[in-house]
């Protein structure tokens, strides 16, 4: 497989490229907390006008207060964001564009966005994710969407700060009871050094699945 090749192929290649992704990982992080802090910051100055036209939606509907703010996206952001967490119904509308202004001002938040919502459109929101370079709401999207397969290759060959515990419980959300998905986590979890420490802990609890055939699988040497 791609992700076998790329961790035993013993090539300088190959660990440049782990090396890469690690440090655009890194990277994205922290422009990510930069965005939050700036959030922070933005919300505690438009505090008082977010307020008034979070509290008077019977006087200035959503729906008219958004399109006065179309032009001005960061401010829209705050408020669409303050009216999602007073009632969700209120913007439900506009949730799709939502994924957007999440991703441009709030990445961090992203992915607790795209879990509270179930009307936005996945195929808009997986190719923003894909612009912005977010792997862990790409993956999400892409369980939602039923390809497990292209999920657990973000999950497992470019989220390399993910550990193996954490991978399960992400596919949990969206494949619980799918023997195949769990036979494909089983199967990638033999290429990542640090995932073999916990998958033998993890075995037992996927149902139906031959625990001897996946040990005997493990490669000599790890």
């Amino acid at each position: 497989s791609k992700s076998k090749s790329l961790l035993h192929d013993g090539s300088s290649d190959a660990f440049n490229r782990l090396t890469e992704k690690a440090i655009e990982q890194r990277r994205l992080k922290s422009v990510h907390e930069a965005k939050k802090k700036l959030m922070d910051r933005q919300k505690k100055f438009h505090g008082a006008a977010l307020k008034v036209l979070v509290d008077n939606t019977k006087i200035i509907s959503v729906d008219h207060a958004v399109s006065q703010l179309e032009d001005n996206k960061l401010f829209l952001h705050l408020y669409l964001d303050s009216i999602f967490h007073k009632n969700v119904e209120w913007g439900r509308k506009h949730h799709t564009m939502q994924v957007q202004l999440y991703a441009e001002f709030d990445p961090l938040r992203l992915l607790k966005f795209l879990r509270s919502v179930e009307d936005v459109d996945l195929d808009y929101a997986y190719n923003i994710c894909v612009e912005y370079k977010y792997l862990l709401p790409q993956a999400y999207l892409l369980g939602k969407m039923g390809d497990f397969e292209a999920a657990l290759d973000i999950l497992v060959d470019d989220l390399t700060e993910l550990t193996l515990n954490e991978t399960k419980s992400f596919i949990q959300e969206f494949a619980s009871n799918d023997k195949e998905v769990w036979n494909s986590l089983a199967t990638k979890a033999l290429t990542r050094n640090d995932f073999l420490s916990d998958l033998l802990d993890i075995l037992p609890l996927i149902e139906d699945l031959d625990v001897r055939d996946i040990i005997n699988r493990i490669p000599k040497g790890m």
